[in-house]
């Protein structure tokens, strides 16, 4: 149905798509989490800088291939001003949506994970208060082979480390 070249323009857009929106809206929720403590987060600046960066980021990577529109409305404009078809401007519209969605979602799995509720526990674990000794004893892989797990019965019960150390 599509040759590689046009499936390479709409794929172009939505991944341009998925960045701006992962980096730009990802900034303006990061600054927004941490809007009431006193020099933290990026403030409004870090946000517009943010999408300044992500457009710019993106002419460079996928100018060449698709025009980098990465925004319905500016595929709108070019469609309005007839330098485009119907056709293509619906498919990058598409291609634009799909990305913001996979954009969106990816930047919703970095803020509701953990324990914190909230965009604060994008790189801290989900563990709640004195369960980290827990999280760490309940893998016996991080032991040596030759020594049993120091919180199990010595016998049978550490049977994915039991070798025969015998030469």
């Amino acid at each position: 149905m599509f040759n590689k070249t046009i499936m390479k323009k709409y794929l172009a857009e939505m991944i341009g798509t998925m960045v701006l929106v992962l980096m730009g809206c990802g900034s303006a929720v990061f600054a927004g989490s941490a809007a009431g403590a006193v020099s933290a987060g990026v403030g409004t600046l870090g946000v517009a800088f943010a999408f300044g960066l992500s457009v710019v980021a993106m002419a460079y990577a996928i100018g060449g291939i698709s025009g980098c529109h990465i925004n319905p409305a500016v595929t709108l404009g070019v469609l309005l001003s007839g330098r485009m078809s119907g056709k293509d401007a619906a498919m990058y519209m598409v291609f634009q949506v799909i990305g913001a969605v996979i954009g969106s979602a990816i930047l919703y799995a970095l803020v509701s994970t953990g324990a914190h509720g909230g965009p604060t526990a994008t790189g801290s674990n989900g563990f709640a208060d004195g369960m980290m000794l827990q999280a760490c004893n309940n893998n016996p892989a991080q032991f040596h082979p030759a020594q049993p797990h120091p919180l199990l019965p010595p016998d049978g019960v550490n049977l994915l480390h039991r070798r025969d150390h015998s030469g």
